[in-house]
């Protein structure tokens, strides 16, 4: 992570949100979807304002809510994320598989698109 391009609310907030983060990201690996997106969540709150790294958290939190199958949530957040970090493939993908569980198939193929 490039720290200097982060907006923080304050410098004791750098360790937090590196802390919430690596925290979400291992206990997504272990399949612990709910607890993952409530570190996610710890995170972007932190953020003084929309960054390309919060929209990379906020990609990870659209994860969890795919994995537990609450597809407006998660396609809520892979659209911020896309706004935060429009070059982010995943968060790209992560809205076009939130679209397509919903059945929005235009969206699903522009996100798509936009994700290749």
């Amino acid at each position: 992570i490039d720290m200097a391009s982060i907006p923080y609310v304050n410098d004791d907030n750098i360790d937090n949100i590196l802390a919430s983060r690596a925290s979400g990201n291992a206990l997504y690996a272990r399949g612990e979807y709910m607890r993952a997106q409530a570190e996610y969540t710890r995170c972007i709150a932190m953020y003084a304002s929309d960054s390309e790294d919060m929209g990379i958290v906020l990609s990870n939190r659209a994860a969890c809510w795919l994995a537990m199958e609450k597809h407006k949530l998660a396609a809520t957040d892979a659209w911020s994320a896309t706004k935060c970090a429009p070059r982010n493939a995943k968060a790209w993908y992560r809205a076009g598989m939130a679209e397509l569980e919903l059945g929005h198939i235009g969206a699903a193929v522009h996100a798509a698109r936009k994700a290749s």
